[in-house]
């Protein structure tokens, strides 16, 4: 059923192409009719037919949560612009959680050093941020 309902959503994605009016990403787009045509399959399913459908499926919700991933993305792009060691401390602290401690001794510093350039990547992200440099 997967593979009919993927198939499904590229050709109806196709057979629409004209429109995608560019106001979300393709992504998005794509997204959003996989998701209606599994809503529809579990209307039209005997099984599913008395289903009452939650928001998490049939909600906007998915929609926003791929919305969310492609921000995610565009961070992480910005966040590999960065020039060493911003990225590498930046990344350390909030992927694996260090303490500035620990950055300190990892990097044959101060504490006080981790803290400084964390602060200072966090800034400078903050600020491509603001001027929408997304990478």
């Amino acid at each position: 059923m997967a593979e009919e309902l993927t198939q499904e959503t590229f050709f109806r994605a196709y057979k629409h192409l004209d429109d995608f009016q560019g106001i979300c990403s393709l992504t998005t787009w794509l997204y959003q009719i996989a998701k209606n045509l599994f809503v529809d399959y579990l209307r039209e399913d005997k099984k599913y037919g008395k289903l009452e459908l939650n928001e998490e499926i049939a909600g906007k919700d998915n929609v926003s949560l791929v919305e969310e991933k492609e921000n995610l993305k565009r961070l992480y792009r910005m966040i590999h612009q960065l020039d060493e060691p911003y990225k590498e401390v930046f990344l350390l602290r909030y992927n694996e959680e260090l303490s500035f401690r620990e950055l300190g001794e990892i990097f044959h510093k101060s504490e006080n050093w981790a803290r400084v350039i964390f602060y200072r990547a966090r800034e400078k992200l903050r600020k491509k941020i603001k001027e929408g440099d997304m990478g």
